[in-house]
């Protein structure tokens, strides 16, 4: 592939210039390093390559870093599809959610959008200023938070959930919050019918 690129480029397509990446055995030691090389070919006036300026970089580091940050956000969405839990990931500053789980999508329905003026109209009315107040004091005090409300089910049911939310920081600013909402009702409705 590589080699094909070059004889291309040498042969004054593209332009004369060329990006990619690719693998190198290092000579001194054998190890496999990730380079990505960026560079131009020049031509004189009958179109023949006379000079060739390039760099070659070694990507070896941030490829790994890419690849480990995308097992991440694998096992993070794997483990969220795994749980029972409605699962969503909200931005701090606005509470879009930037990530919710399929159980959330089959709780709510497919039409919730990610805004939280839209999920917190699903919040039971009488519950919706108690929850939002408890959740607008966390968030501003970066502090992870936990609250019960009934939520409307897409066919218009409410369900008692406890909804409980943790911030994740980077350079200590909290950027996002990771939520999950586990249904209680069945629990809540037993405990009430025992007090009476």
């Amino acid at each position: 592939r590589v080699n094909d690129l070059y004889r291309r480029i040498y042969e004054g397509h593209e332009g004369g210039r060329y990006a990619t990446e690719f693998r190198i055995r290092r000579a001194n030691d054998g190890a496999e390093r990730r380079v990505a090389t960026r560079g131009r070919v020049l031509f004189d006036e009958e179109g023949r390559a006379v000079r060739a300026l390039g760099a070659l970089i070694d990507v070896t580091e941030r490829k790994r870093a890419e690849e480990a940050l995308r097992d991440s956000e694998e096992l993070f969405r794997n483990l969220a599809e795994a749980l029972p839990q409605i699962v969503w990931v909200m931005r701090a500053q606005d509470g879009v959610a930037s990530f919710y789980n399929r159980r959330f999508r089959d709780y709510h329905g497919e039409e919730l959008g990610p805004g939280l003026d839209q999920r917190s109209s699903r919040i039971h009315p009488d519950d919706r200023a108690r929850a939002l107040a408890i959740r607008n004091q966390a968030i501003a005090a970066g502090v992870p938070f936990q609250l019960d409300a009934r939520l409307r089910r897409h066919d218009g049911a409410y369900r008692w959930h406890r909804m409980s939310c943790v911030p994740l920081r980077r350079e200590d600013v909290v950027h996002s919050y990771i939520g999950a909402a586990t249904d209680i009702h069945d629990m809540r409705i037993a405990e009430e019918a025992l007090r009476e």
